[in-house]
């Protein structure tokens, strides 16, 4: 499924001339170390003072276009660091932080290792980019060690990079080889940094990581939200809510939810055919083109009554209350995963979705997958 970005908007820093390249892949797998750092280049300003990580952060000289005006710094002492050596060029003296053998660029300079980390140190990095072990959705950072007993630590010139530059990337892959996810709510590993990280690229997606959580960046050049219609009622708020509140830290009324179950079908079933057919009228579309339909998971006979007034069949609305019970608004995206799995719901089917909630709410959604 594509994503994209009109209703969250973040700032990407100055302009690069760096050429651009695709951020999600419908038709392939995981991007190649090469395409992320492609990626990572695109998004460095020009004129920026980099500091580019051992390991696949080097790549990124690689990509850097020309005239771009950035200089890259290495932790060992020195200043207009070109790409990797290859061939003749390679001088066993001119090596980054990572003992890889470098070009210089015309201009480069060279200095003590002391005075290497006082520029870090002194927030004269605009950028850094780093690998990493984790990176928490509030952006820690742990690279440098996994807590294994038989892992070898390296902390490097990282936790000086992490808290002295100005913007951290960090370049990895979103999975490690067991399939466990490398961004996680909160780090289990050492951390090299608390709430340095901003953005973390990876062979999956692109986030933008900060006290908020993780948001999905980066727009496809095919739409995957065609349509969205949110609506609120506040006068058949007692339908479904719950009637307590709390006060000075006492609950004062019923803490259980209360649902009028006739008063709710009734209006659910009015404003989901309503919701739904104004998602459609804003993509210009109407219910033929409709692949699939996934209502909340609530009673299956308020989603049969929908199906039946949008004229759908209801062999193309999914169904999995009988498996998973009422989540709530959580029953849309469990069942739409149970779909994507199961094979029945395809790359650029138009799929459906809406639901009802407290207060009183509803709303509908339409996407190409």
């Amino acid at each position: 499924m594509t994503t994209s970005t009109t209703s969250t908007t973040i700032p990407t820093g100055p302009t690069t001339t760096a050429p651009t390249a695709t951020v999600e892949h419908t038709d392939r797998g995981p991007l190649d170390k090469h395409e992320l750092a492609a990626l990572v280049a695109r998004d460095v300003p020009d004129g920026s003072y980099v500091n580019l990580g051992i390991g696949q952060p080097t790549l990124v000289a690689e990509h850097l276009a020309p005239g771009s005006g950035v200089v890259l710094h290495t932790e060992n002492g020195m200043l207009g660091m070109g790409p990797a050596a290859v061939g003749e060029e390679v001088d066993p003296d001119l090596t980054n932080a990572g003992k890889i053998p470098v070009t210089e660029l015309p201009g480069a300079s060279y200095f003590h290792h002391a005075d290497s980390f006082a520029m870090m140190r002194g927030g004269h990095l605009d950028v850094c980019v780093l690998g990493a072990y984790q990176v928490s959705a509030a952006g820690d950072l742990a690279n440098w060690h996994t807590g294994s007993p038989d892992d070898i630590p390296a902390v490097g010139g990282a936790m000086d990079l992490a808290i002295g530059a100005k913007q951290v990337f960090v370049m990895m892959t979103l999975f490690t080889r067991d399939g466990s996810a490398k961004l996680v709510p909160a780090c289990t590993y050492p951390l090299t940094g608390v709430g340095c990280v901003s953005r973390v690229y990876t062979d999956v997606a692109l986030f933008a990581v900060g006290p908020a959580g993780a948001v999905v960046l980066g727009a496809s050049s095919e739409p995957g939200i065609l349509a969205t219609k949110l609506h609120a009622n506040g006068s058949q708020g007692d339908i479904l809510c719950v009637p307590g509140a709390v006060n000075g830290g006492v609950i004062e009324g019923s803490a259980y939810l209360y649902m009028d179950g006739p008063a709710v079908f009734k209006l659910a079933v009015s404003v989901l055919e309503k919701v739904a057919n104004e998602a459609l009228e804003i993509a210009g579309m109407d219910s033929s083109q409709v692949d699939w339909l996934i209502p909340h998971q609530a009673n299956i006979r308020i989603m049969q009554s929908t199906a039946k007034k949008l004229g759908l069949p209801l062999e193309r609305m999914v169904v999995t209350v009988d498996e998973q019970g009422n989540t709530s608004a959580a029953s849309i995206p469990l069942a739409l995963d149970a779909a994507v799995r199961d094979g029945r719901i395809k790359p650029g089917q138009n799929v459906l979705m809406e639901g009802v909630g407290g207060g009183f709410t509803w709303g509908a959604v339409l996407a190409k997958m």
